[in-house]
């Protein structure tokens, strides 16, 4: 074996060779066929082994309210606000309403002003009488 890589290593060989770029073979001049397909899949199957795998199927709810939920609390709202301003004891309105929170009336007047004046629109504003 070191008396032919010796001999190896003293020869040289002169050969040429021409390339063709795959751009300029045209599609359709190449036909592969199915069978050739699974023939090659067949041959190379470590190549082409998975790791099983879970199937996992979901589905998403968007927890945005539609237009027509907007719409619907906002007609609710202003139903509420000449009931809401003529009313002394408003405890017993809101839990006449359905509110599970206690009323507090610096924890809603703050939050009334800072909602509005961050993100609603001239409507809601109008509503509240926030300057």
């Amino acid at each position: 074996m070191k008396k032919q890589d010796k001999a190896n290593n003293g020869s040289f060989a002169q050969f040429s060779y021409v390339t063709v770029p795959f751009i300029e073979i045209a599609d359709s001049t190449i036909k592969v066929t199915d069978e050739e397909i699974n023939n090659y899949v067949n041959k190379h199957k470590e190549q082409y082994e998975q790791e099983k795998g879970k199937m996992i199927s979901y589905v998403t709810f968007s927890q945005l309210p539609s237009n027509a939920d907007s719409a619907s609390t906002m007609n609710m709202l202003t139903a509420l606000i000449p009931e809401f301003a003529a009313d002394t004891n408003v405890n017993a309105f809101l839990l006449s309403n359905s509110s599970t929170e206690e009323y507090q009336d610096e924890f809603a007047t703050f939050c009334i002003r800072f909602a509005c004046r961050r993100n609603c629109n001239a409507q809601w504003r109008s509503i509240w009488s926030v300057s």
